[in-house]
């Protein structure tokens, strides 16, 4: 495991949080707080310790002020079968990228030239790979205005260091 995906997991323990591997990818390809995405999951309807939908957590990437492109099957599609082959894809095509990696029942996060969770030697069968960039547009000045009103209400509740 990295350090990037310890201290999520360490802030995830420290909630008391269980199935959410999708807060923690999000957490780590946008490089925010894992408590700061877990509140906007929750406000997207994330139920504690609870998983979230591909079009909830698609929208959990639009409330944190970043767009999102689903590669094309035919990129990966007979090559990535699994979450081994994916790492070797990504590291091969897109190695400075970041990226969620959609499994059977399962997110994981690439960032930083590796698989960011604890599954990196998975065989569950991988359903899309996911382009995470910044948001530059409007909608994304919106949104990360939003996500410091959030910061702070959670800084003020001592939720946020």
């Amino acid at each position: 495991m990295t350090s990037q995906y310890r201290q999520v997991c360490e802030a995830s323990h420290e909630m008391g949080e269980r199935n959410d591997c999708t807060v923690k990818a999000i957490a780590i390809v946008t490089r925010l707080p894992y408590a700061l995405v877990h509140e906007v999951a929750r406000r997207r309807g994330r139920i504690p310790q609870r998983g979230l939908y591909c079009s909830d957590w698609l929208a959990v990437l639009g409330d944190c002020g970043f767009t999102h492109c689903t590669l094309p099957g035919s990129l990966h599609g007979y090559k990535v079968k699994t979450i081994i082959s994916a790492k070797k894809w990504l590291a091969k095509n897109l190695p400075y990228n970041r990226a969620l990696v959609w499994s059977t029942r399962h997110v994981a996060a690439w960032s930083n030239c590796q698989i960011q969770d604890s599954r990196t030697h998975s065989r569950h069968k991988v359903h899309d790979i996911i382009l995470v960039e910044f948001d530059g547009s409007r909608r994304g000045q919106e949104a990360r205005a939003n996500l410091k009103t959030i910061r702070e209400q959670l800084k003020a509740e001592g939720a946020l260091v």
